[in-house]
Protein backbone atom coordinates (compact mmCIF):
# COMPACT_ATOMS: atom_id res chain seq x y z
CA UNK A 1 0.00 0.00 0.00
CA UNK A 2 2.67 2.60 1.05
CA UNK A 3 4.86 1.66 -2.25
CA UNK A 4 0.97 2.16 -4.59
CA UNK A 5 0.76 5.88 -2.07
CA UNK A 6 4.56 6.69 -2.85
CA UNK A 7 3.98 6.09 -6.84
CA UNK A 8 0.51 7.89 -6.93
CA UNK A 9 2.43 10.77 -5.24
CA UNK A 10 5.32 10.77 -8.20
CA UNK A 11 2.85 10.52 -11.32
CA UNK A 12 0.79 13.48 -9.27
CA UNK A 13 3.92 15.54 -9.07
CA UNK A 14 4.71 14.82 -12.91
CA UNK A 15 1.49 15.51 -14.25
CA UNK A 16 0.92 18.95 -12.65
CA UNK A 17 4.52 19.69 -13.40
CA UNK A 18 3.79 18.80 -16.89
CA UNK A 19 0.49 20.60 -17.14
CA UNK A 20 2.46 23.97 -16.05
CA UNK A 21 4.12 23.83 -19.41
CA UNK A 22 1.61 26.43 -22.10
CA UNK A 23 5.06 25.84 -24.64
CA UNK A 24 7.27 23.47 -25.17
CA UNK A 25 10.47 24.27 -23.48
CA UNK A 26 13.88 23.48 -24.62
CA UNK A 27 16.98 23.68 -22.77
CA UNK A 28 20.46 24.04 -25.83
CA UNK A 29 23.38 23.08 -23.29
CA UNK A 30 25.71 22.27 -26.93
CA UNK A 31 27.37 25.47 -27.21
CA UNK A 32 28.02 25.08 -23.53
CA UNK A 33 29.48 21.84 -23.96
CA UNK A 34 31.32 22.66 -26.98
CA UNK A 35 32.96 25.48 -24.26
CA UNK A 36 34.45 23.01 -21.46
CA UNK A 37 37.52 22.27 -24.27
CA UNK A 38 36.90 18.80 -22.82
CA UNK A 39 39.57 16.24 -23.76
CA UNK A 40 38.92 12.93 -25.45
CA UNK A 41 40.79 10.02 -27.01
CA UNK A 42 40.89 10.20 -31.24
CA UNK A 43 38.27 7.24 -31.25
CA UNK A 44 35.81 9.07 -28.69
CA UNK A 45 36.08 12.20 -30.71
CA UNK A 46 34.85 10.48 -34.05
CA UNK A 47 32.17 8.71 -31.29
CA UNK A 48 30.93 11.84 -30.48
CA UNK A 49 30.64 13.79 -33.30
CA UNK A 50 28.27 10.75 -34.83
CA UNK A 51 26.28 11.03 -31.49
CA UNK A 52 25.66 15.39 -32.38
CA UNK A 53 25.11 14.08 -36.37
CA UNK A 54 22.04 11.18 -34.06
CA UNK A 55 20.91 14.27 -32.14
CA UNK A 56 20.41 16.78 -35.40
CA UNK A 57 18.56 13.83 -37.30
CA UNK A 58 16.58 13.01 -34.39
CA UNK A 59 15.05 16.62 -33.96
CA UNK A 60 14.25 16.46 -37.74
CA UNK A 61 12.39 13.28 -36.83
CA UNK A 62 10.95 15.08 -34.22
CA UNK A 63 9.37 18.02 -36.65
CA UNK A 64 8.36 15.60 -38.94
CA UNK A 65 6.19 14.05 -36.13
CA UNK A 66 5.37 17.60 -34.67
CA UNK A 67 3.93 17.46 -38.54
CA UNK A 68 1.85 14.59 -38.97
CA UNK A 69 0.61 14.22 -35.51
CA UNK A 70 1.59 10.64 -35.75
CA UNK A 71 2.35 9.41 -31.90
CA UNK A 72 4.20 6.32 -32.55
CA UNK A 73 6.29 8.42 -35.21
CA UNK A 74 6.77 11.10 -31.79
CA UNK A 75 7.89 8.18 -29.55
CA UNK A 76 10.38 6.49 -31.86
CA UNK A 77 12.22 10.03 -32.39
CA UNK A 78 12.61 11.06 -29.34
CA UNK A 79 13.78 7.62 -28.42
CA UNK A 80 16.87 8.23 -31.12
CA UNK A 81 17.01 11.89 -29.33
CA UNK A 82 17.25 10.23 -25.97
CA UNK A 83 19.52 7.66 -27.54
CA UNK A 84 22.00 10.14 -28.32
CA UNK A 85 22.64 12.03 -25.02
CA UNK A 86 23.02 8.80 -22.83
CA UNK A 87 25.09 7.41 -25.06
CA UNK A 88 27.24 11.47 -25.01
CA UNK A 89 26.84 10.80 -20.77
CA UNK A 90 27.93 7.63 -20.76
CA UNK A 91 31.37 8.77 -22.36
CA UNK A 92 31.51 11.51 -19.73
CA UNK A 93 31.04 9.41 -16.80
CA UNK A 94 33.78 6.68 -18.07
CA UNK A 95 36.12 9.77 -18.26
CA UNK A 96 35.27 11.16 -14.90
CA UNK A 97 35.37 7.52 -13.39
CA UNK A 98 38.71 7.05 -14.40
CA UNK A 99 40.39 9.94 -13.23
CA UNK A 100 38.65 10.03 -9.95
CA UNK A 101 39.95 6.30 -9.23
CA UNK A 102 43.66 7.31 -9.95
CA UNK A 103 42.90 10.20 -7.42
CA UNK A 104 45.06 10.24 -3.89
CA UNK A 105 43.04 10.58 -0.53
CA UNK A 106 43.42 13.67 1.23
CA UNK A 107 42.04 15.84 -1.63
CA UNK A 108 40.98 19.43 -0.79
CA UNK A 109 37.50 20.56 -0.32
CA UNK A 110 37.59 22.03 -3.98
CA UNK A 111 37.22 18.60 -5.08
CA UNK A 112 33.74 17.89 -3.41
CA UNK A 113 32.44 20.25 -6.35
CA UNK A 114 33.08 17.69 -9.46
CA UNK A 115 31.68 14.68 -7.48
CA UNK A 116 28.89 17.14 -6.23
CA UNK A 117 28.05 17.53 -10.01
CA UNK A 118 28.38 14.04 -10.84
CA UNK A 119 26.33 13.46 -8.29
CA UNK A 120 23.28 15.85 -9.48
CA UNK A 121 23.69 14.41 -12.68
CA UNK A 122 22.69 11.08 -12.00
CA UNK A 123 19.72 12.50 -10.26
CA UNK A 124 18.59 14.59 -13.44
CA UNK A 125 19.21 11.66 -15.40
CA UNK A 126 16.76 9.73 -12.91
CA UNK A 127 14.40 11.62 -13.17
CA UNK A 128 14.12 12.07 -16.51
CA UNK A 129 13.92 8.51 -16.65
CA UNK A 130 10.39 8.69 -14.61
CA UNK A 131 9.25 11.20 -16.89
CA UNK A 132 10.00 9.37 -20.46
CA UNK A 133 8.06 6.54 -18.87
CA UNK A 134 5.34 8.86 -17.88
CA UNK A 135 5.35 10.05 -21.93
CA UNK A 136 5.28 6.80 -23.22
CA UNK A 137 2.33 6.00 -21.13
CA UNK A 138 0.49 9.02 -22.34
CA UNK A 139 -1.45 8.41 -25.53
CA UNK A 140 -2.67 12.13 -26.72
CA UNK A 141 0.20 13.59 -28.96
CA UNK A 142 0.81 17.29 -27.51
CA UNK A 143 0.96 16.05 -23.76
CA UNK A 144 3.52 13.40 -24.69
CA UNK A 145 5.40 15.89 -26.93
CA UNK A 146 5.13 18.33 -23.52
CA UNK A 147 6.67 15.61 -21.53
CA UNK A 148 9.21 14.05 -23.58
CA UNK A 149 10.87 17.83 -24.19
CA UNK A 150 10.81 17.88 -20.68
CA UNK A 151 12.55 14.73 -19.80
CA UNK A 152 15.11 15.84 -22.83
CA UNK A 153 15.56 19.00 -20.85
CA UNK A 154 16.52 17.07 -17.53
CA UNK A 155 19.02 15.04 -19.96
CA UNK A 156 20.68 17.83 -21.74
CA UNK A 157 21.33 19.42 -17.11
CA UNK A 158 22.29 15.65 -16.64
CA UNK A 159 24.98 16.35 -19.72
CA UNK A 160 26.10 19.79 -18.72
CA UNK A 161 26.92 18.55 -14.52
CA UNK A 162 28.70 16.10 -15.98
CA UNK A 163 30.45 18.05 -18.79
CA UNK A 164 31.62 20.14 -16.21
CA UNK A 165 32.51 17.24 -13.91
CA UNK A 166 34.80 16.09 -16.43
CA UNK A 167 36.30 19.56 -17.25
CA UNK A 168 37.09 20.06 -13.17
CA UNK A 169 39.08 16.64 -13.21
CA UNK A 170 40.81 17.44 -16.14
CA UNK A 171 41.93 20.59 -15.21
CA UNK A 172 44.08 19.04 -12.13
CA UNK A 173 46.40 19.22 -10.41
CA UNK A 174 44.95 22.77 -10.69
CA UNK A 175 41.91 23.36 -9.39
CA UNK A 176 40.06 26.39 -11.45
CA UNK A 177 36.63 28.00 -9.10
CA UNK A 178 34.71 28.37 -12.31
CA UNK A 179 31.66 30.54 -11.74
CA UNK A 180 29.35 28.32 -13.65
CA UNK A 181 26.00 28.77 -13.03
CA UNK A 182 21.95 26.93 -14.63
CA UNK A 183 23.87 29.24 -17.35
CA UNK A 184 22.02 27.61 -20.73
CA UNK A 185 20.15 28.82 -23.53
CA UNK A 186 16.31 28.74 -23.27
CA UNK A 187 15.42 28.44 -27.00
CA UNK A 188 11.65 29.07 -26.55
CA UNK A 189 9.77 30.98 -23.90
CA UNK A 190 8.81 29.86 -20.40
CA UNK A 191 5.90 30.49 -18.79
CA UNK A 192 7.10 30.73 -15.06
CA UNK A 193 10.11 30.77 -13.59
CA UNK A 194 11.93 26.70 -13.58
CA UNK A 195 15.19 27.38 -12.27
CA UNK A 196 17.46 29.68 -10.40
CA UNK A 197 20.25 30.74 -12.70
CA UNK A 198 22.39 32.21 -10.37
CA UNK A 199 23.02 32.96 -6.78
CA UNK A 200 20.88 35.64 -5.35
CA UNK A 201 22.62 36.94 -2.71
CA UNK A 202 25.33 37.29 -4.69
CA UNK A 203 23.13 38.96 -7.43
CA UNK A 204 21.88 41.62 -4.87
CA UNK A 205 25.20 42.85 -4.61
CA UNK A 206 25.43 45.83 -5.99
CA UNK A 207 28.55 47.46 -8.32
CA UNK A 208 30.88 49.94 -6.81
CA UNK A 209 33.91 51.07 -6.03
CA UNK A 210 36.16 48.15 -4.56
CA UNK A 211 39.43 48.89 -2.19
CA UNK A 212 42.32 48.05 -4.17
CA UNK A 213 45.12 45.97 -2.73
CA UNK A 214 48.05 47.13 -4.62
CA UNK A 215 50.89 46.23 -2.11
CA UNK A 216 53.60 45.21 -4.37
CA UNK A 217 53.59 42.82 -7.71
CA UNK A 218 55.46 39.95 -6.15
CA UNK A 219 52.78 37.17 -5.27
CA UNK A 220 52.52 37.15 -1.08
CA UNK A 221 52.44 34.07 1.36
CA UNK A 222 49.78 34.82 3.72
CA UNK A 223 46.96 33.40 6.01
CA UNK A 224 44.01 34.64 5.94
CA UNK A 225 44.10 35.70 10.02
CA UNK A 226 42.11 35.59 13.09
CA UNK A 227 38.61 36.25 13.46
CA UNK A 228 35.83 35.61 10.60
CA UNK A 229 37.10 36.77 7.53
CA UNK A 230 36.68 36.07 3.53
CA UNK A 231 38.84 35.56 0.22
CA UNK A 232 38.17 34.78 -3.18
CA UNK A 233 40.24 32.05 -4.49
CA UNK A 234 40.94 31.94 -8.19
CA UNK A 235 43.45 29.31 -7.93
CA UNK A 236 44.90 25.96 -6.09
CA UNK A 237 47.59 23.50 -6.73
CA UNK A 238 49.53 20.45 -5.48
CA UNK A 239 52.74 22.64 -5.46
CA UNK A 240 53.58 26.06 -5.96
CA UNK A 241 52.71 27.94 -9.21
CA UNK A 242 54.98 29.83 -11.35
CA UNK A 243 54.61 33.66 -11.25
CA UNK A 244 54.00 33.72 -15.17
CA UNK A 245 51.67 31.16 -15.05
CA UNK A 246 49.36 32.75 -12.04
CA UNK A 247 49.86 36.29 -14.35
CA UNK A 248 48.29 33.92 -16.93
CA UNK A 249 45.22 33.48 -14.65
CA UNK A 250 45.13 37.10 -13.40
CA UNK A 251 47.16 39.97 -15.29
CA UNK A 252 45.35 42.78 -13.22
CA UNK A 253 47.26 44.47 -10.97
CA UNK A 254 45.61 43.41 -7.35
CA UNK A 255 47.74 41.68 -4.60
CA UNK A 256 47.79 38.08 -5.46
CA UNK A 257 47.79 36.05 -2.00
CA UNK A 258 48.99 32.80 -1.56
CA UNK A 259 48.38 30.28 1.88
CA UNK A 260 48.48 26.55 2.58
CA UNK A 261 45.84 24.56 3.33
CA UNK A 262 45.95 20.57 3.20
CA UNK A 263 49.01 20.91 1.89
CA UNK A 264 47.31 22.60 -1.19
CA UNK A 265 48.50 26.31 -2.09
CA UNK A 266 45.52 28.20 -2.88
CA UNK A 267 45.64 31.92 -4.78
CA UNK A 268 43.28 34.48 -3.43
CA UNK A 269 42.54 37.68 -3.08
CA UNK A 270 41.75 39.45 0.44
CA UNK A 271 41.47 38.34 3.40
CA UNK A 272 37.77 40.82 3.63
CA UNK A 273 35.95 41.06 6.89
CA UNK A 274 32.50 41.53 5.42
CA UNK A 275 30.59 39.10 2.80
CA UNK A 276 29.80 42.34 1.01
CA UNK A 277 33.17 43.48 0.25
CA UNK A 278 34.69 39.84 -0.99
CA UNK A 279 31.44 39.42 -3.53
CA UNK A 280 32.24 42.93 -4.67
CA UNK A 281 36.13 42.36 -5.45
CA UNK A 282 35.08 39.16 -7.17
CA UNK A 283 32.39 40.49 -9.19
CA UNK A 284 34.73 43.34 -9.87
CA UNK A 285 36.99 41.11 -11.97
CA UNK A 286 35.00 39.78 -14.22
CA UNK A 287 36.50 36.18 -13.89
CA UNK A 288 35.09 32.90 -14.95
CA UNK A 289 37.38 31.21 -12.57
CA UNK A 290 36.40 32.68 -8.77
CA UNK A 291 34.90 31.57 -5.95
CA UNK A 292 33.96 33.06 -2.42
CA UNK A 293 35.10 30.89 0.97
CA UNK A 294 34.94 31.76 4.39
CA UNK A 295 37.44 31.20 7.35
CA UNK A 296 37.25 31.59 11.59
CA UNK A 297 40.73 32.25 13.01
CA UNK A 298 42.52 30.49 10.10
CA UNK A 299 40.16 27.43 9.74
CA UNK A 300 37.71 27.10 6.51
CA UNK A 301 34.63 26.80 7.06
CA UNK A 302 30.95 28.11 5.61
CA UNK A 303 29.88 31.24 4.03
CA UNK A 304 26.44 30.72 5.47
CA UNK A 305 28.28 29.72 8.78
CA UNK A 306 30.38 32.87 8.70
CA UNK A 307 27.72 35.23 7.89
CA UNK A 308 25.47 33.63 10.76
CA UNK A 309 28.70 34.25 13.35
CA UNK A 310 29.00 37.67 12.38
CA UNK A 311 25.14 38.35 13.04
CA UNK A 312 25.46 36.73 16.28
CA UNK A 313 28.16 39.37 17.27
CA UNK A 314 26.42 42.25 16.71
Amino acid sequence: MLLKIIIFIVLTSILTLSESYSVVLQIDIWSNLKQLNLEFSDDDKKLIHTIEQKKENAKELIIQAGESGNRADLENAFDELFSASRNLFGIYARYCKIIRDELPENLPPELDRPVNLERRAREKLSKSEILRNQADDTDEFTRAERIYMMTFDLEQLALLHMGRALRLYQDLPVIYAYQWYDDYTIMTGIPQKIITTVNEELKEIKEGPVKEDLAGEQIRHQQPGNGITYIVQIAAHSSEIPEKDIRNIYGGSRQIKVMIEENWYKYYFGPYNTFEEAAKVMKSLDMDNTFLAAYFNGKRIGIGEARKKQAEEK
